[in-house]
């Protein structure tokens, strides 16, 4: 995922398709714990590229899809958030900065992405 957020996307590529490859070795070995974690994965690195390669709405439909399984992570409502406002869905994009700024209410730390999404939830 950290290449696919530089740019980088031929390594992210490959690693979605091992991915597929072991959620389907893990579903043919009956290990439904493993597979659910394999594609929470899987779908992560999907979104990421799919905001990489300059597709928002397919990027937001991985986010979402990823939030099913894994529910309030803060990078997923950030790329949630990110990818929704370069679709053009401002209200869809503010909801999720608000979900962002929600999460993170009681960080003790500073953090460039919360400064960024108090101004944007706000629009």
């Amino acid at each position: 995922m950290g290449a696919a957020r530089s740019g980088d996307l031929v390594a992210p590529r490959k690693d979605a398709e091992q991915l597929e490859t072991f959620h389907k070795a893990l579903l043919t070995a009956r290990n439904a714990y493993g597979a659910t974690e394999v594609e929470i994965q899987r779908l992560a690195a999907a979104g990421w590229i799919a905001y990489g390669e300059g597709k928002p709405g397919d990027a937001l439909k991985e986010y979402e899809a990823s939030q099913v399984r894994e529910p309030n992570r803060f990078r997923n409502y950030l790329g949630s958030a990110r990818a929704a406002d370069m679709a053009g869905d401002r209200a869809k994009a503010a909801a999720y900065y608000q979900k962002l700024l929600a999460l993170a209410k009681d960080s003790d730390c500073a953090r460039p992405e919360l400064d960024s999404a108090k101004k944007l939830a706000q629009r």
